[in-house]
């Protein structure tokens, strides 16, 4: 009989997630403010923290469209694999910002003043090309890997800062969160 892999290595990844995590968070105002460390918020990942983004790109976005995702504190569908909020949306509310729209959604300088939400649901850290080149079927695999993600955020700095000092600048004043990719 085969041994069990040893679940040490994912217990102690867990165990830094959470206490970066709660660094970050407890680094920040409770009371609604938005004077804390971080100026912003970017988000990259899979459905675990997707709060909307695969409803927009997908022809078929399948239940999460309908109820009962997010039933139980939005109210109505949005796009997140919950029926309530996200853990993403929890730091969201302890940074003091508003719940800014997933990137999909989001047209204007304006919507991602306090940061973005790149991931996606089925998000995956490859990109297809490299898939391709192995000969697997990409018809099932979404096209918004981790590089499409960072494309992404790219184009938002872009909007928000017109220099590469200002750039920089948010940057050195935001908070980065990378989920899982391929982990569901």
């Amino acid at each position: 009989m085969a041994a069990k892999p040893a679940l040490l290595p994912t217990t102690l990844a867990a165990a830094l997630v959470a206490f970066f995590l709660a660094s970050a968070v407890s680094a920040s105002p409770a009371n609604g403010t938005t004077s804390g460390c971080y100026s912003h918020l970017f988000t990259f990942g899979n459905s675990l923290i997707d709060t909307g983004n695969f409803v927009h790109y997908s022809t078929a976005p399948g239940p999460v469209a309908r109820s009962p995702y997010g039933e139980t504190f939005f109210h109505h569908p949005t796009g997140r694999w919950s029926d309530g909020r996200l853990i993403v949306d929890f730091i969201v509310e302890r940074l003091g910002f508003p719940h800014w729209p997933p990137y999909l959604e989001g047209k204007s300088k304006d919507d991602f003043r306090y940061g973005a939400n790149f991931a996606v649901a089925s998000g995956t850290a490859l990109n297809q090309l490299l898939f391709k080149k192995k000969h697997l079927n990409v018809a099932q695999i979404t096209p918004y890997s981790l590089g499409v993600q960072i494309g992404w955020f790219k184009k938002v700095l872009a909007m928000l800062a017109s220099t590469e000092q200002e750039r920089k600048a948010i940057m050195a004043r935001s908070l980065f969160m990378v989920g899982e990719f391929g982990g569901n």
